[in-house]
């Protein structure tokens, strides 16, 4: 909700079939102007997407989805400006070590210790061990793919990880 109100406070208060596109570029400039992060423009400009798409589709409400193609600017910060880094060997230890104090307990989730660990020595990411099968492992291999529904990042991520 606090993205339409500022996305009301920058354009105003327009019915939906008189937003134009100039109006969601100003509203995506204002945003950068006042330091959001690419990432977070993107997002707020993804929920105004969504809401013109449903507004065009589902409601014959707009001809045009005014959103469609406004993009917010290309992050150029490095990793380290971004906030992100990645763990460090001591940093591992600890969480893995907490993990198993927490979780081995009995009575307690023993598959979230396993999934921490598949995490930590593969890289790869949570939504794709989440949905790990039996079948998915085979031979010291995890085959992370897109069979009976699951889901991937894009048709890169599909590949196999020795464990």
């Amino acid at each position: 909700m606090e993205k339409l109100k500022r996305f009301v406070l920058v354009v105003g208060d327009l019915p939906i079939d008189q937003v134009k596109r100039e109006d969601l570029e100003r509203y995506r400039d204002s945003l950068v102007s006042n330091g959001v992060s690419a990432t977070t423009v993107q997002k707020y400009l993804d929920t105004l997407n969504a809401l013109f798409r449903w507004a065009k589709r589902e409601r014959r409400l707009i001809l045009i989805n005014p959103a469609e193609d406004v993009r917010a600017p290309r992050d150029t910060r490095t990793s380290d400006k971004k906030g992100r880094r990645p763990f460090n060997a001591q940093e591992l230890k600890s969480i893995l070590e907490k993990a198993q104090t927490t979780w081995s307990k009995p009575g307690r989730d023993v598959d979230l210790l396993m999934m921490l660990r598949v995490l930590i020595y593969t890289g790869a990411r949570p939504l794709e061990i989440a949905q790990l099968r039996p079948c998915d492992v085979e031979n010291g291999v995890i085959s992370i793919n897109d069979h009976d529904g699951k889901l991937i990042k894009n048709e890169a991520s599909i590949r196999d990880v020795p464990i």
